[in-house]
């Protein structure tokens, strides 16, 4: 495949005669390609070293970054390395520079070298990433705290913030009324609802760019003033309605005086109307044609008296302007109450706002969905804003790929960049250059804050931030699908673009659309449809069907991982993946891959929800039911004991007890309990990866069991495996994690969405700030009465829904051309009762193109456009086989973790002794991050680790102002703790450990310091009276750590309890004389 994309606007000596370029890339028509040639003839135009480092290319996610990345140093490989042979690529790169093959080759060795051995300067980043850099760079002219901590994780910095309000319940009076309010409202609403749950979701507001601009308003705003507009808008509307009611019963009144029966009027619509509104001043709004036509027909019938009609027709233009006045109040009414609606939410999201700042000030933390709107206030108003200046000559060339999809701020932070890079002459005269890649159609992350806007003003010129002018080319030839499916794209969406209300939308698929065929392969697209009036259960019509799709294609001779099955959202898709596995289908997906499904990381988290709550009978029920799968002898029987008795068969089953999980740490508590339940043997990979995030939870966030817990239940529907690739498994994911991908086959289900969805949607109203409390902004809830409204209200109300419609199709167009040989397609049978297709679906809309291609045939269950293709041996695509990995679940050092409960035990002192030595242990490590005692012993106090928190302190202040250890802690001793050590089985002097592998044990010392010359002192802490097998242990870890190359300056073994302390020296002999 080649794509001669550059000739032409680089000229015979490879200078870019087009500084600024735009390519509109459609789905298929190799755009990876294009930008590896692209910035392959960058680099390789001449003789210059390190020409890379002068190019910025920004893409959207971090799996582009690294395709990307990989795409460019595979090629510069390929190039140097087959003297003999040549590749498209090549082929392409060496047309556009004109220059000779062996020279060519020969610079893209000289240029592979330079890329490994500069790769901090391969410059090929996420925006947000970009943007760290920038912050971590200049953090200081920002005003950042030195040490700033990127929070990646808003939703739990979001959970966090609302249960530090939730905390000040009942101590701020102010914000409790504001709680309280928003509680009884919710309630008001006939909603069952979850107050922690539902707080968090508006707050999360504040990180939707979509919302950002109100967001900063309502964040500024004084409560009082809130309060205050609050108050007035209810005012209004109640005085409204009050007239309203007067005015009807006038209008009535007038009625009885001029004797104007009632029954005069058609269907007595409007003496109803008026009775309506003079009860409360405000009637349901409901769609009356009467109505809207009131000023033009007669509202009378035909049989109506004469009489009666000339007593009408005389009142008529009176009646017709109190009629009117009439409507736009209620119109004024329903606006104000919406408003009214809003502000207290608005209210809450200011005091989540104002917690969530409080924490991030304290904690030093700086959330990701922030660092746009810190460059752009930084650079507001600067014609050359500094933080750019001090960047220099640093960057010549920028590529900025799925620019659709860029927001408005990324795109306004990085103008000035650009800007002053394209007016200014670059390294030997050669100036600086801009490449957009993008393609509208494909543009379906507005919800992240993505404004396809942009990409198609400066495509038609409309606004340009530079001095040059775009040129612009478009990629329209498509490599990826066949001929089929090409044609089937080219003929549908032009047909069906008459229903996209917003002219410059409907440009895009009328034309922008139709793409060049460059496949002779044949394919088909299977339209299938579900009578949903029929379907007793319409999830279970479309999962059947869906599943018939891929068994029709196995039938073909497609494996399972040729087959990707893509749905609207993330329900869709576990339920899929859920009768996959049920029917013996392999199937990966996010899904099916969560870590929380599993169900021996569902047990660990049922161990440790019981042991905060032991008296909860239904947690007991889970753990036994899960345990009982272990006892097939007598499950039953089990079952009944253990959920009577579950302490007890916990014990005596599996020698395990919730206080000893409970004295340990998060991590160790949960290695204790896969070790003693034996988790692990099957699919280890969720156990590892798990066990990976309690791991970096503990270092974040330290061991309290109920914070871990309460963000567990936060986190933990977005943690899952890798799956391999090329695994023969049907593929289920959503649309948008498809985006950019290709699969031989695709089944699309669910297709039933309406073309406008409007669910739960909210809206930004301008608003005058003389009537509203100096606030220019408020928000709404979306519904047709906005449409009605004055004209700035029901233009945002139009721009809105042409949005949602560029979604919609956005959507279809993205996953129709997803495939590369065969589509099914499974949708609703939208047909309105008169036999035509109900227009306002998507699905509608497909049955109108089939209507007008004369293939529709509603009795038919398969509408087939092309031909069913088998599948041939040379599409066959390697699949991997997965090796599992084993799980350590007990390293040396916890292998003997397990101390049978006080009430059963003979050595109840010995029991105390080791979770006094895990408190210890826990206890020292959280000095060792801030070298402050009181302040971990204040810590410690606020988070009820233990009872007597400062018996650990006097502990610790011993061991570190003893003779011997003065000088191995502090902040100038280079430390480990905790550290694992992976060392050969039998060289380290033990016997062997479960572990990873056969041939290796697992040792953790608790404290190593380093000197240098690669000496080192081994530390041991031990609470109980000496041993034997503690002077083995540490023998263990000083041979290991000769064997890694230390010398041992001194082992030491130290005793320490609360009253006594005593360091024994157990070596300070080199390693390698060690004699074991």
């Amino acid at each position: 495949m080649a794509i001669w994309l550059w000739a032409g606007l680089i000229n015979l000596h490879g200078y870019m005669t087009a500084p600024y370029q735009i390519y509109s890339a459609s789905a298929g028509s190799g755009k990876t390609f294009a930008l590896a040639q692209s910035y392959l003839a960058l680099i390789l135009e001449d003789e210059r070293p390190l020409a890379f480092k002068h190019i910025l290319a920004l893409t959207f996610t971090n799996k582009a970054v690294g395709e990307m990345k990989k795409r460019i140093l595979q090629a510069l490989y390929d190039f140097g390395h087959q003297p003999k042979g040549s590749t498209d690529l090549f082929d392409a790169v060496q047309k556009t520079l004109d220059i000779d093959p062996g020279l060519l080759r020969a610079r893209a060795r000289k240029r592979g070298k330079e890329l490994l051995h500069h790769f901090a300067f391969f410059d090929i980043s996420t925006i947000d990433k970009f943007n760290h850099r920038i912050l971590r760079t200049f953090g200081q002219d920002l005003k950042l705290p030195p040490n700033f901590e990127v929070v990646l994780d808003t939703a739990q910095l979001v959970a966090q913030g609302v249960d530090s309000l939730m905390d000040q319940i009942g101590i701020d009076p102010e914000l409790t009324e504001i709680l309280v309010e928003y509680a009884l409202e919710k309630m008001d609403g006939n909603t069952s609802w979850d107050p922690s749950q539902n707080l968090r979701s508006v707050g999360m507001m504040l990180f939707e760019e979509l919302h950002g601009s109100g967001m900063n308003a309502v964040q500024k705003a004084d409560p009082k003033t809130l309060h205050a507009l609050k108050k007035k808008l209810r005012e209004d509307w109640v005085k409204s309605a009050e007239s309203r009611v007067q005015k009807a019963k006038k209008l009535l009144d007038q009625m009885a005086q001029k004797g104007i029966e009632h029954t005069s009027f058609t269907r007595s619509s409007l003496p109803k109307w008026l009775a309506e509104i003079a009860r409360d001043g405000v009637e349901k709004i409901k769609e009356a044609q009467w109505l809207d036509n009131f000023d033009s027909a007669d509202p009378y019938n035909k049989k109506t008296d004469p009489n009666q009609k000339d007593l009408i027709d005389a009142w008529k233009q009176e009646l017709t302007e109190a009629v009117q006045e009439l409507v736009k109040t209620r119109y004024d009414i329903e606006l104000a109450k919406n408003k009214y609606k809003n502000l207290l939410p608005l209210s809450v999201i200011r005091a989540i706002s104002e917690a969530i700042n409080q924490l991030c000030a304290d904690r030093q933390w700086l959330p990701i969905g922030q660092f746009n709107q810190l460059i752009a206030r930084e650079i507001q108003g600067q014609p050359a804003p500094f933080i750019y200046e001090r960047l220099g000559d640093r960057y010549h060339h920028f590529f900025i790929d799925e620019f659709q999809d860029t927001s408005v701020l990324q795109w306004e932070n990085l103008v000035p960049l650009i800007d002053h890079t394209l007016q200014k002459e670059g390294w030997s005269d050669e100036a600086g250059s801009l490449l957009l890649v993008g393609d509208p159609k494909q543009s379906i992350y507005r919800w992240r804050g993505g404004d396809v806007n942009q990409l198609i003003d400066l495509s038609q010129q409309k606004n340009n931030p530079f001095t040059p002018k775009p040129v612009l080319e478009s990629l329209n030839t498509n490599y990826r699908s066949s001929g089929t499916i090409v044609g089937v794209n080219n003929e549908l969406f032009p047909l069906i673009s008459q229903h996209l209300s917003h002219a410059p939308y409907r440009a895009l698929y009328e034309k922008d659309v139709v793409q060049k065929i460059h496949s002779q392969k044949q394919g088909w697209v299977s339209f299938r449809f579900i009578d949903t009036k029929e379907a007793e259960d319409t999830p279970e019509a479309f999962l059947s069907e869906g599943l018939s799709c891929i068994e029709h294609a196995v039938s073909l001779g497609y494996d399972y991982g040729d087959i990707c099955v893509l749905t609207r959202n993330n329900k869709q898709a576990i339920a899929t993946a859920k009768l996959l596995n049920e029917q013996g289908i392999p199937v990966v997906s996010a899904e099916s891959l969560l870590v929380s499904q599993h169900p021996d990381v569902r047990f660990l988290i049922g161990l440790l929800r019981w042991s905060l709550t032991p008296k909860n009978q239904l947690l007991a029920f889970e753990l036994a039911a899960h345990l009982a799968l272990q006892r097939p002898e007598t499950p039953h029987e089990f079952l009944r004991f253990a959920s009577k008795h579950p302490q007890k068969a916990l014990k005596e089953g599996w020698n395990w007890s919730a206080s000893s999980f409970l004295s340990r740490s998060i991590f160790d508590a949960m290695h204790y309990s896969i070790e003693r339940f034996g988790l692990g043997d099957h699919q280890p990979a969720y156990v590892i990866f798990f066990m990976d995030y309690v791991h970096e939870w503990t270092l974040s966030n330290g061991t309290n069991h109920t914070q871990f817990l309460s963000d567990w239940e936060i986190k933990k529907d977005r943690l899952s495996i890798q799956a391999p690739e090329h695994t023969n498994a049907v593929q289920v994911m959503t649309i948008h994690k498809a985006k950019g991908l290709e699969f031989p086959i695709v089944v699309y289900n669910f297709v039933n969405d309406p073309l406008v969805k409007d669910q739960d949607a909210k809206l930004w109203i301008p608003v005058d700030p003389r009537d509203h409390w100096g606030m220019e902004q408020l928000l709404i809830s979306k519904n047709k009465v906005l449409s009605q409204a004055e004209p700035a209200i029901s233009e945002v109300w139009a721009a809105d829904n042409a949005q949602k419609e560029l979604d919609a199709f956005n959507t279809l167009y993205v996953a129709m051309t997803r495939p590369v040989q065969g589509l099914y397609l499974i949708a609703e049978k939208a047909i309105n009762q008169d036999g035509a297709p109900a227009e306002q679906k998507i699905a509608g809309l497909i049955i109108r193109y089939l209507q007008h291609k004369n293939i529709w045939h509603e009795a038919n269950h398969d509408q087939l456009v092309g031909s069913y293709v088998p599948k041939t041996k040379a599409d066959n695509t390697p699949t991997s086989e997965i090796k599992p990995i084993d799980y350590c679940a007990s390293p040396t050092k916890s292998s003997a973790a397990y101390v049978p409960h006080p009430k059963w035990s003979k050595d109840s002192g010995q029991q105390k002794a080791q979770e006094l030595g895990q408190l210890f242990h826990e206890f020292m490590q959280d000095y060792d991050r801030t070298f402050d005692l009181k302040a971990v012993e204040a810590q410690w106090a606020q988070q009820q680790k233990h009872t007597e928190p400062y018996a650990l302190s006097e502990m610790a202040q011993w061991v570190i102002d003893h003779p011997k250890l003065k000088n191995l802690y502090g902040p100038k001793a280079v430390s480990k703790n905790e550290c694992t050590l992976w060392v050969p089985n039998g060289d380290a002097g033990a016997t062997p450990a479960v572990s990873m592998r056969q041939s290796q044990e697992v040792l953790r010392p608790d404290r190593l310091v380093f000197g240098p010359d690669h000496r080192v002192w081994v530390l041991d802490y031990k609470t109980g009276m000496p041993k034997p097998e503690h002077t083995q242990q540490i023998t263990r870890y000083a041979r290991a750590l000769g064997h890694m190359g230390y010398t041992l300056e001194e082992a030491l073994i130290i005793y320490v309890q609360p009253g006594s302390i005593d360091v024994v020296s157990v070596h300070n002999t080199p390693t390698d004389e060690l004699d074991i």
